[in-house]
């Protein structure tokens, strides 16, 4: 094949047009510096609901336009289950921490424990679970995929379609920052996102892609003993909401 012509007719495009030559250039050096840099930021959020690699970077990246806003709560004010196991909770301190670009992993990128709050974060996760048996048992999350969930126990019929769209799964740990995500009753939603604990996952309620129910939340990770205390008290009404039980836990 003469290759010529077409080198000749390349060479004479460059010519003409050489600030449409510049400004491709620029364009593509530019994508491939945000390219670069945005999958070394979904690689450092670690393992969750997809694969650590160019693969999961790219589904991640192309599922990022489906997401939705996080913190609003007129939807719950118009859900027609006003129950709540939550009780009164105070305001969280500080601004809610920054999270992480991609929708998933769903992650929190400051305010995180201390390796100490951290442990002290899992004995409560663990000891809620093995207090309340006959209610919950731990799965292996269908959201996360390799960490280890409380779900309602296979005993239990799933009491209302929030948990079946949930997959019975109630909360999760994110073991690189140690927020969780939590399944709670609506009014219970509102009342963390307006105090400051929480707020919801891009794709919870949306409709879109991936079903979430519009009360999966993400519940910011405990730095004090105070923060640990409110945490057990969300965990413990997620249990109460997601099997439907009104005693005290």
């Amino acid at each position: 094949m003469n290759t010529t012509p077409l080198l000749d007719n390349a060479q004479d495009f460059l010519q003409r047009n050489p600030q449409t030559v510049v400004a491709a250039t620029t364009i593509v050096a530019v994508a491939t510096v945000w390219m670069l840099d945005n999958y070394a930021k979904y690689i450092s959020l670690g393992e969750g609901g997809l694969p650590c690699n160019a693969v999961g970077w790219l589904f991640s990246t192309l599922l990022k336009p489906f997401g939705r806003e996080t913190v609003s709560t007129e939807e719950y004010d118009q859900d027609s289950n006003t129950d709540t196991w939550l009780g009164e909770i105070p305001e969280r301190r500080d601004a809610r921490p920054p999270l992480g670009w991609h929708p998933i992993p769903h992650r929190q990128l400051a305010q995180v424990p201390d390796d100490a709050m951290k442990k002290k974060l899992q004995v409560l996760f663990d000891s809620i679970g093995k207090k309340n048996s006959t209610l919950v048992e731990y799965r292996v999350s269908p959201h996360e995929g390799h960490v280890p969930g409380i779900h309602i126990h296979s005993s239990i019929s799933p009491p209302h379609e929030v948990a079946r769209v949930s997959l019975l799964e109630i909360s999760h740990i994110h073991t690189p920052d140690h927020s969780l995500h939590v399944v709670l009753a609506p009014q219970d939603c509102k009342q963390v996102i307006e105090k400051g604990w929480g707020e919801r996952h891009p794709f919870s309620g949306a409709r879109r892609v991936i079903s979430l129910p519009k009360e999966y939340l993400m519940i910011y990770g405990p730095r004090d003993d105070e923060e640990l205390a409110i945490i057990e008290r969300i965990l413990k009404a997620g249990v109460g909401y997601m099997t439907n039980y009104h005693e005290a836990l």
